[in-house]
C-alpha cells in the first residue's frame, strides 16, 4: 500500500527519547526530522511537509495541544500520532478531538508497538489519498463525458436544422416552380412568390432564435 521510505517529523523536548526513536525508525527505513519543541515543530512542518508527525504533548514554548490546534486552523492534512505520558485523560481526549490520529503512551517498552502505530497511520493516510485521487479522477471523467454529450447534442441539433432547412428550401423551390407554371399574370406571380419568400424568412428567423 505504501513504501517505508517516508519522512517522519519527531517533535519532543527530550533529546534522549528523540535519539532512541530516531535510531529505531531509521533502522525501519524511515527518514526522521527532529524538533525540540512545538514552535520549532510548526516551522519544520511547513519546511519539510512530512508524511507523518510523532509528537509529545507536554513541551515548553508550545505544547502538543497547541500544535494540534494550529495544524487544524491551518488545515494541515498530515497524520499526527501523539507519544506522551499518561497525563490527564482530559488531555488525551482533547488531543483526539483536535485531530490526533492515535495516542501511544510513554514509556514505550516494546518498540514494535511504535512501528505498528506508524505503519497503521501511514497506511490509513495512503488509503485516504488514494480515495481522493480516485474521486478527483471520477469527477474529471464525469466532466469530460458531460462536455462530450453537450457537443454531441449540439452537433445533432445543427444537423437537424440543416436537414429541416434543406427540406424547406426544396419545398420552396417546388412551390416557385409550380407557381411559375400555373400563374400567367405577372403581378399575381410576384404576390404569391413574395408570400412564399416571406414565409421562408420567418422560418429562418425562428430557427436562429431556437439555436440561441
Amino acid at each position: 500500500m505504501f513504501t517505508k521510505n517516508k519522512n517522519i517529523l519527531l517533535i519532543d523536548d527530550e533529546k534522549h527519547f528523540r535519539d532512541s526513536i530516531r535510531f529505531f525508525l531509521e533502522d525501519c527505513d524511515y527518514t526522521i526530522f527532529e524538533a525540540e519543541n512545538g514552535r520549532i515543530g510548526t516551522e519544520k512542518i511547513q519546511e519539510y511537509q512530512p508524511d507523518l508527525i510523532l509528537m509529545d504533548l507536554y513541551m515548553p514554548e508550545m505544547t502538543g495541544l497547541d500544535v494540534l490546534a494550529w495544524a487544524k486552523e491551518q488545515e494541515i492534512d498530515i497524520p499526527i500520532v501523539i507519544i506522551s505520558g499518561a497525563g490527564e485523560i482530559h488531555d488525551v481526549a482533547e488531543a483526539l478531538r483536535l485531530g490526533a490520529w492515535d495516542y501511544i503512551f510513554k514509556p514505550i517498552e516494546d518498540l514494535s508497538v511504535l512501528e505498528y502505530g506508524v505503519s497503521k497511520a501511514l497506511e490509513r493516510a495512503a488509503l485516504i489519498q488514494e480515495n481522493r485521487n480516485y474521486q478527483l479522477h471520477l469527477e474529471d471523467e464525469v466532466e469530460k463525458r458531460t462536455q462530450a454529450l453537450k457537443q454531441v447534442n449540439t452537433t445533432l441539433l445543427q444537423n437537424q436544422q440543416r436537414i429541416e432547412r434543406a427540406n424547406i428550401e426544396e419545398q420552396v423551390l417546388g412551390q416557385m416552380l409550380k407557381l411559375c407554371l400555373e400563374t400567367k399574370n405577372e403581378n399575381d406571380f410576384l404576390a404569391q412568390a413574395l408570400k412564399i419568400i416571406t414565409k421562408q424568412i420567418s422560418w429562418k428567423e425562428h430557427s436562429a432564435e431556437g439555436a440561441l
